[in-house]
């Protein structure tokens, strides 16, 4: 948690290999397909469906059968279904949020950095992500958390690390 400009999303930028640092060097054992980084910006492809997304990612062997196993009991917790053959580009930012979250969480990453991820998220879908998030966490993923409001922050369990200028 910290204040809006004290560089909390330049440092998961860092550790995401989306940024080249000025100097110095960030030396991670994680591969770049073993990090996950979601802002809260709408990177699907506009022109495929949900489903479409999920069937991509099968035809690379990307994701977790146990974990697509779940995929209809979440999509219907999260009030999803509905939405799922319909084409990204027609769905609400806090639709596609919670789509593009259970796009990556099918994959198992082993990092995932969450920055200000919730906006647009109604309070079912949060609590789902969460679920889900401390159930990765269990399960010996890393997960870094950024934002700059406290009530976001109180839904997870979590060891809170304050950015000070």
């Amino acid at each position: 948690m910290g204040s809006n400009g004290v560089g909390k999303t330049t440092l998961l930028k860092l550790l995401a290999f989306d940024l080249l640092p000025n100097e110095g060097v960030i030396d991670t054992d994680l591969m770049r397909e073993e990090i996950v980084y979601l802002h809260d910006g709408n990177i699907l492809d506009p022109n495929l469906s949900a489903k479409e997304h999920v069937d991509f990612l099968i035809s690379f062997n990307k994701v977790n059968r146990q974990r697509l196993a779940k995929l209809p009991y979440l999509l219907e917790k999260m009030k999803l279904e509905a939405y799922y053959n319909e084409l990204t580009s027609a769905l609400s930012l806090g639709t596609v949020m919670k789509l593009t979250f259970l796009l990556f969480w099918l994959q198992e990453p082993k990092m995932l950095m969450l920055d200000e991820f919730f906006s647009g998220i109604d309070t079912s879908g949060m609590r789902c992500i969460v679920d889900l998030i401390n159930e990765m966490a269990t399960e010996g993923s890393v997960i870094l958390f950024v934002t700059h409001v406290n009530q976001n922050a109180d839904l997870l369990d979590y060891h809170p690390v304050q950015i000070c200028e």
